[in-house]
């Protein structure tokens, strides 16, 4: 990529928002490179510039996205079991919930973002699930917290915030757990 002044990093931007405009009406697989530019009033030889091609755009959405949620749950230092960690994510993925909720759609190519999601979330809830005594798989409390705590999430982009969504997973987990 070349150097990130400020003409690139805006250029990039409305490459990006492009794409996810364009997802609104059409599936990944349609969506051509001639769409986003045409889109994005930018020329092809400046997407190109950019990106090899459409994959490699969506990757680095992709990346970009899971590389803010790790942050996001690394930079809380809560249980996996306090209310404020969910009720902190929902706050801080509103602003680009049309970005999240448009990536978690996209499941035709190697690299998605739920897989990415529900590993950070299942790693997440790794510490806490290790210090219980249960009969159960130890695997099977992370996969079953990462996959509804990505449902719960989803949700609440989608349909608003509810604390009362929060304050459910996390009773429901305690409860599983003791």
């Amino acid at each position: 990529m070349a150097k990130k002044d400020l003409r690139f990093q805006r250029t990039d931007e409305l490459i990006q928002s492009s794409l996810i405009d364009l997802l609104q009406n059409k599936t990944f697989e349609k969506v051509t490179v001639n769409d986003i530019c045409q889109n994005s009033l930018v020329g092809r030889s400046t997407f190109y510039h950019h990106y090899t091609d459409k994959y490699e755009l969506l990757n680095q959405m992709i990346a970009k996205m899971s590389q803010k949620f790790q942050e996001l749950i690394n930079g809380r230092n809560m249980q996996v079991i306090d209310d404020t960690l969910l009720i902190y994510l929902y706050h801080e993925l509103y602003d680009q919930r049309q970005t999240f909720l448009t990536l978690l759609d996209i499941k035709s190519t190697s690299n998605d973002l739920a897989t990415k999601i529900q590993r950070i979330l299942k790693k997440a809830s790794e510490n806490l699930t290790s210090k219980i005594n249960t009969v159960l798989p130890l695997d099977f409390l992370t996969d079953l917290y990462a996959s509804n705590a990505l449902i719960a999430i989803t949700w609440t982009l989608k349909n608003g915030y509810s604390n009362e969504v929060a304050t459910f997973m996390n009773q429901s987990l305690k409860k599983l757990i003791s």
